[in-house]
């Protein structure tokens, strides 16, 4: 087509007219654009460009990070703005963003490290900045976050400081200041410009050009929040990183292609080359190859296996579809990825020549891969290689012979014992056994459950025993009701929809209990192809969610019961400090030797590092404490000893009561806290700043975990409960160290019971020897009743908090929030009622001032007093008085006036004033407009409404004395 546009120009006139049929379009910017009609069936709509992970390391240390081919650093290098660009490339390359997607980020959009670690964390695209215009959630690895971590606090914070210092930022006209970022699943930008108008927009529809005005309020002025500055520390426009990927390309042809060595031929180039979207390439080959082939060949997957796999989690083509946006399955596969459907995942695995899969990491000698048969572009380094020059077989990274594992790498099975027992594995490699023979129906009903139980003891489906105990529970009370039946049910196919319907009305009298089994039991029996149809519809019918009846506790009853926990808790850290202190007195020789203190110091010491007193062993009595230590003790109960350095169940359930009254935390959350990790403020102050991770499983994958800063500044402030809390825990914690490497929980307590050995898997997720982890719910029922409550105080408490004291969600979405916990308790319930009703009386207020209730007459009253706008019909008995008598209401104010009378002779008029309220819409400021002339311009458009076509009429009726009037009406000249 180009070819036929250039001969058919006028200077050029080879052929009279453009032979190819076109028609126009609009571009992805808003341009015309003509294109063909027709196009060949095998026309390539994109030119793919793969790069290995060897190759890109090589691209990334020579052309950004000025190594030279021998791998050190070139002399001179300056490399300005070198982690800026290293970070931004690396994120193209692990995440498949499109240039723009990238560019476009802002600092909050950009995940954080966290302190449990993992390979890959996970950030949420804007639906303005994609190509799709749809939101999208993307992964990075946990390396290039840290490399971005890296950039914001060293060269991006460096370039705003010296931007801030050279007033740079005053000058920027456009600047809107960002004050507020609602939370919620559409966050809300609202800001301010300099001029004082406010503005708000929904974070995702912002387009790029909007988000390089955004500015956040630093400690020493404005700063961008557009992640990627330049150097005079603004915005870094996306078309510019065009500019870094050639400089890079140039530098890799000018160090790895000397002058003496190089061909005519670019692709015998040694030199790498890498665009924007080679990045994005190369990521979706990359996780082409993870998921079609080594889950494949590593995992060991038999064909019926792999077909189990692909119907859980999908198929792996519409994964990398998801994962890069794209809107049909056929970009992915015909524009990113056609090759790979025959040898993409042969090329980086070496399959061809037998080697393991993972070659993806270990292929090329730093050339880039490019798809068999795609077009060149004449630049360096897109050559063609076929899998035999780019596989590099069972070798290592130094050519070795890699060592391959003795051990079969498969996951354990989950279904033994001829498939009536379930070994369900958690995240942290435990293992809960459930013996199916113990339920009371016939063996083919036991495999059927059990084949549907183990399908879910998966990571990605149940990765805790909790959840898989809850529904045990409710499957061993189901199988009692089918083995009570007159009838036995054979087999999950022989399941009829009467036998559901007589269980679920067996468990109408529950309520919450009853709801939990009807749906834990129908949503694992669904699971079996097998039901027949009617089966299938009783189970898949709605089951009602009982009414929620717990409600917050009144303000003394929640009183009372921080005021006990608070009790306890002070005095078992006040005993632990005190101790404490005696012993650094002992460990710094401050006591003399073989003296009281001196004794009592080294049983302290003995109980911090064993968690028991001095003791010897008898026959009969087993250990006995030493009779001098025992002495200085003041006895040998619990009390006198282990207790002075260590909490009791009863003191950590207090403690877990103190941090719910607090942050509103639930019972799971503060169980599985970890230690959180204190830096010192950045201030002269020196205060503690605590990082505390907060994890929810019932928020879903990728929402487990939640960062809070809290600040101890001293007392009744956020952090100095965790700054006690960590004091009171602080042997416990090093004393389960030494049993325990590794472990990294906050609330622990010793007892006087050892490990249950009937169940040694779930004693050893929950306690290292005589310490115990977390707080359950038993323990919280124990410590209510000790103390004089009715039930646990952990649900009722968190509600209190975060309703009536909070009044924000804690870890709970604001949708959660209104409708499970403000809608349904009392409490709110009757706050709010005086509000609504304050609310309601206010909108009617204005409604009576905003309607229209002048009286509209067909002729005038030579009784009434005319005004500028109506007849006044009583001017001394009006709505609105003056203060000296009489009527105190503007003209405007008289068609709000019942004493108020509107004949012909005022149409005209008032269709003119209608009409010039209009004009002034346009041009003055919305807010101000609607405050000074929006309660009259509404009277009008009700008049409007009244009259009809009399209106229009009265329109063409304006004379000279009716815009003389309403001119001075206006301009506030008849205010006088």
């Amino acid at each position: 087509m180009s070819l036929y546009k250039w001969a058919s120009k006028p200077r050029n006139a080879f052929v009279p007219r453009n032979p190819v049929p076109t028609h126009q379009v609009t571009g992805r910017y808003g341009q015309i654009i003509e294109v063909p009609d027709d196009k060949a069936k095998n026309t390539k709509a994109s030119n793919v460009h793969w790069l290995t992970p060897r190759t890109f390391r090589l691209w990334v240390d020579v052309g950004l990070r000025g190594r030279g081919a021998d791998g050190l650093r070139a002399p001179g290098w300056v490399g300005r703005l070198e982690d800026r660009n290293v970070a931004f490339v690396r994120l193209l390359y692990s995440s498949g963003l499109r240039r723009l997607e990238g560019a476009s980020l802002l600092t909050f959009e950009v995940p954080s490290l966290r302190l449990e670690g993992g390979r890959y964390y996970t950030g949420r695209l804007a639906a303005a900045v994609t190509r799709s215009k749809q939101a999208r959630t993307y992964y990075v690895a946990a390396g290039v976050v840290g490399d971005i971590e890296n950039y914001v606090d060293s060269s991006r914070a460096e370039v705003i400081r010296k931007a801030q210092a050279k007033g740079r930022y005053d000058g920027v006209r456009d600047m809107r200041l960002v004050t507020k970022v609602t939370r919620g699943p559409k966050p809300i930008v609202h800001w301010q410009d300099r001029d004082g108008a406010m503005g708000r927009v929904a974070l995702t529809d912002a387009l790029a050009e909007e988000r390089m005005t955004w500015y956040t309020e630093g400690p020493n002025g404005p700063e961008p929040l557009w992640l990627w500055l330049n150097e005079r520390g603004l915005p870094f426009q996306p078309h510019s990183w065009e500019n870094v990927f050639t400089a890079a390309n140039k530098r890799c042809r000018a160090i790895l292609d000397p002058a003496s060595e190089r061909r005519l031929d670019p692709h015998s180039s040694k030199a790498p080359y890498a665009t924007p979207h080679s990045c994005r390439h190369s990521f979706a080959l990359y996780m082409l190859v993870i998921l079609h082939h080594l889950l494949d060949q590593r995992m060991g997957l038999t064909p019926e296996e792999r077909r189990d796999y692909r119907l859980l989690y999908g198929d792996p083509w519409r994964m990398v579809q998801d994962l890069l946006g794209h809107s049909h399955i056929e970009t992915t596969r015909e524009r990113y990825l056609s090759p790979g459907r025959r040898s993409a995942a042969e090329v980086l695995a070496g399959h061809r020549t037998g080697g393991q899969a993972g070659g993806a990491d270990r292929a090329g000698d730093g050339r880039c891969v490019r798809s068999p048969g795609a077009r060149s572009r004449g630049h360096p380094g897109h050559r063609r290689e076929d899998a035999g020059s780019v596989a590099s077989g069972g070798m290592s990274r130094r050519g070795r012979t890699a060592s391959l594992p003795t051990t079969p790498q498969r996951r354990p099975p989950v279904l033994v014992s001829d498939g009536f027992v379930v070994k369900h594995r958690d995240g942290d490699g435990h293992v809960e056994t459930y013996d199916f023979r113990e339920l009371p129906v016939s063996d083919a009903m036991r495999r059927s459950l059990a084949r549907l139980f183990a399908a879910r003891c998966v990571p990605s489906r149940w990765a805790s025993h909790l959840t898989s105990r809850h529904h045990w529970v409710h499957l061993e009370t189901f199988a009692e009701h089918l083995s009570a039946l007159e009838e036995p049910v054979a087999d999950l196919d022989a399941l009829t929809a009467a036998v559901w319907k007589e269980w679920e009305l067996s468990r109408r009298n529950t309520q919450t209990i009853g709801y939990k089994e009807l749906t834990v039991v129908s949503g694992l029996l669904l699971d079996d192809p097998r039901l027949t149809a009617d089966a299938r519809e009783a189970l898949s019918k709605r089951i009602p969610q009982p009414k929620v009846t717990e409600t917050s506790f009144e303000d003394a009853e929640f009183a009372a019961i921080t005021s006990r926990a608070r009790r306890t808790f002070r005095s078992a850290h006040l005993r632990i400090t005190e101790n404490a202190r005696h012993l650094a007195d002992w460990r710094s020789g401050s006591f003399a030797r073989d003296s009281d203190e001196w004794l009592l110091g080294e049983a302290l010491d003995c109980i911090a590092r064993t968690g028991e007193p001095p003791c010897y062993a008898t026959e009969t009595h087993g250990n006995r404490i030493i009779h001098r230590y025992m002495r200085v003790l003041g006895g040998e109960n619990s009390r006198h000893t282990w207790q002075r350095l260590f909490l009791t169940r009863m003191e950590a359930v207090a403690l877990g009561v103190l941090l719910m009254a607090e942050h509103g935390w639930n019972l799971s959350v503060i169980s599985r806290l970890a230690v959180p990790r204190a830096t010192p403020d950045a201030g002269t102050d020196g205060n503690r700043i605590y990082r505390v991770e907060l994890e929810k499983r019932k928020r879903g994958g990728g929402h487990y975990f939640e960062t809070r800063n809290l600040t101890d500044y001293g007392a009744d402030t956020p952090g100095r409960l965790i700054t006690q809390a960590l004091e009171a825990t602080v042997f416990a914690r090093a004393a389960v160290h030494e049993l325990r490497p590794g472990t990294d929980r906050f609330v622990i307590w010793r007892t006087t019971r050892p490990d249950n050995a009937e169940s040694p898997e779930r004693q050893k997720k929950d306690s290292a020897g005589l310490f115990r982890f977390g707080i359950t719910g038993q323990a919280a029922k124990v410590w209510s009743e000790a103390e004089g409550f009715a039930s646990s105080p952990f649900r009722r408490g968190r509600r209190t908090v975060n309703v009536v004291h909070r009044r924000e969600p804690g870890q709970n979405s604001q949708d959660t929030h209104d409708s499970t916990y403000v809608l349904t308790d009392p409490r709110a319930q009757a706050a709010a009622i005086p509000v609504i009703a304050a609310a309601a009386e206010a909108v009617v207020t204005k409604a009576r001032e905003v309607t229209f209730a002048a009286q509209v007459r067909e002729t005038a009253d030579p009784a009434d007093h005319p005004t500028a706008t109506a007849d006044c019909h009583d001017y001394d008995n009006s709505p609105f008085p003056s203060g000296d008598g009489g009527c105190g209401a503007s003209f405007l104010m008289c068609l709000a006036c019942p004493n108020a009378r509107v004949h012909p002779a005022h149409h005209s008029r008032l269709a003119h004033l209608h009409h010039a309220l209009d004009n002034l819409r346009t041009v003055m400021d919305p807010g101000q407009w609607q405050s000074d002339w929006g309660d009259a311009h509404a009277r009008l458009e009700h008049l409007k409404r009244l009259l009809g076509a009399d209106w229009d009429k009265a329109l063409t009726q304006v004379t000279a004395g009716d815009r003389e009037l309403i001119d001075y009406l206006l301009n506030g000249d008849l205010d006088q």
